[in-house]
């Protein structure tokens, strides 16, 4: 007598599950829903008080919310990390290399975009379109008020912090412009990438002291946490511009009061700050700052293609495929990084 060993209706109904983490626009949810195999399951969170629902995912695409060794304890199945933005800071990325959890990110899809707001910010600052227009709107015709303080990009030395993806957009962009370029980064690029974006290397001191403007973009890491403080803007010249459209920790918020209150600092352009949303922050009440609400990334359409991306990174790895080596930013750090494959 044979005997034919039964499946259990759990076997029968187990699909991979992913948890969609973060507050999301409809059209990005479409975007996911739409990417999202047929024999996929979906589980949606939007607050950390909701974390118990991801305890059986395969995998997470994550946008704001923190994901650390306490939740990654309650997730025993889960295997890939999505990270929805270029920047993963709220990530433990080695809590999950730990776990042997790949996290990849989204560096390169909206470079452009952080780039074009970056230049955007500067023209501003530089030709004080703002305060300009809070004159036309009290019927204040301020044609000559700005004349000795308006700049064009062209003859500024600018400073670049960071010289991946996006800074070396922005050199590309300010080139065209007949700025002067020169940048810091921890890695320094070779000879030709130098001369192809026509960029000259200081060292970050050096740097702060020669630019009539300096632009941060560099990762919102532990080692770059208040790379910009009392120190640093001290090493800067009273005229120049701060623009930073990286992460808000990588500026001491206060500090940056203190000199731009005092006038040690001429201006300075935010599109990101150490608490977002910055409610009650007295950098808005200063009339050499204007803001931007964490918008660089964000364009039409931009959304719905990064939840694809991400999707499609969980589906390369989930069927053994490569994924380019630049978006797994802990892959160095695993325990087996022989667990994906990668191209560069």
């Amino acid at each position: 007598v044979s005997c034919v060993h039964p499946i259990s209706h759990e076997e029968v109904i187990l699909m991979p599950k992913v948890g969609l983490v973060g507050p999301y626009s409809p059209a990005m949810k479409e975007a996911f829903y739409d990417s999202l195999p047929q024999d996929y399951e979906a589980v949606e969170v939007t607050a950390t008080d909701d974390y118990k629902n991801l305890a059986d995912v395969d995998y997470i695409i994550n946008r704001t919310l923190p994901i650390d060794e306490t939740l990654l304890s309650i997730c025993p199945k889960l295997k890939f990390i999505a990270k929805y933005a270029v920047g993963f800071d709220n990530i433990d990325v080695a809590a999950a290399a730990q776990r042997n959890i790949p996290v990849t990110n989204c560096k390169g899809f909206n470079s452009d975009s952080v780039a074009e707001l970056t230049v955007a910010l500067m023209i501003d600052s530089c030709r004080n379109l703002y305060p300009m227009y809070l004159g036309l709107r009290e019927d204040n015709w301020m044609q000559d008020k700005f004349v000795n303080t308006s700049l064009t990009l062209r003859g500024q030395t600018v400073g670049i912090i960071g010289l991946g993806s996006v800074g070396s957009r922005v050199a590309k962009l300010l080139n065209a412009f007949g700025s002067k370029v020169v940048y810091y980064d921890v890695v320094r690029r070779s000879e030709q990438e130098e001369n192809e974006l026509n960029v000259s290397f200081l060292e970050l001191n050096d740097l702060l002291a020669v630019s009539d403007i300096v632009t941060l973009h560099c990762p919102g890491s532990a080692k770059n946490e208040h790379l910009i403080n009392r120190e640093t803007l001290a090493l800067m010249k009273p005229t120049a511009i701060l623009i930073n459209c990286s992460r808000g920790s990588v500026v001491d918020e206060e500090a940056l009061y203190e000199a731009l209150s005092a006038r040690k600092l001429d201006r300075a352009a935010l599109d990101v700050f150490e608490t977002e949303p910055p409610v009650g922050s007295e950098l808005l009440a200063l009339p050499n700052v204007i803001a931007s609400p964490h918008v660089g990334g964000t364009t039409r359409g931009l959304g719905a293609g990064m939840i694809r991306l991400c999707m499609q990174f969980i589906l390369d790895f989930a069927g053994h495929k490569p994924i380019p080596v630049q978006n797994v930013v802990n892959y160095t750090i695993l325990n087996d990084p022989a667990i994906l494959e990668v191209m560069e």
